[in-house]
């Protein structure tokens, strides 16, 4: 019995704990990055991207590792475009993966020399590693 006990009074003060070290980051936190792998506008929907956070917030240290997806591939017909558009899809916190979501990233060409660490190359773009990239979250995070 008093063993029992021992047990259930350990798993209530373990629960207790887990529950007091939780965290929220609100919604509309900006989240800056570093890309860790290069994204061209001749990249598909779908495909993932990475980074690092380079500025803490909260709960989240600088260093907290980040996965993208695009959403939407840059689109050139004539004289009209459409943007890449970037999406941050999680973060792993602790070498524990948490789903985010944040509002869409617009990526496009903007002139000779680019925008944001943009290399152009003709009519399309890279983003090498190390591209700097604000995101914002839509709805908040429970870590």
């Amino acid at each position: 019995m008093k063993h029992k006990f021992i047990l259930l009074l350990a798993v209530i003060l373990g629960s207790t704990i887990a529950v007091g070290s939780s965290a929220t980051i609100p919604s509309g936190t900006m989240l800056v990055l570093k890309t860790t792998n290069s994204i061209s506008s001749r990249d598909k929907a779908g495909k993932r991207f990475y980074g690092t956070l380079i500025q803490g917030t909260g709960a989240l240290p600088a260093g907290t590792h980040v996965e993208g997806v695009i959403v939407s591939p840059y689109v050139a017909i004539g004289s009209t475009t459409r943007p890449m558009t970037l999406r941050l899809t999680q973060l792993s916190l602790k070498g524990h993966p948490v789903p985010i979501s944040t509002h869409v990233f617009d990526a496009e060409n903007s002139g000779m020399y680019g925008r944001r660490g943009t290399r152009l190359t003709g009519n399309n773009f890279v983003f090498p590693p190390g591209t700097v990239m604000q995101f914002v979250l839509d709805r908040p995070v429970n870590i």
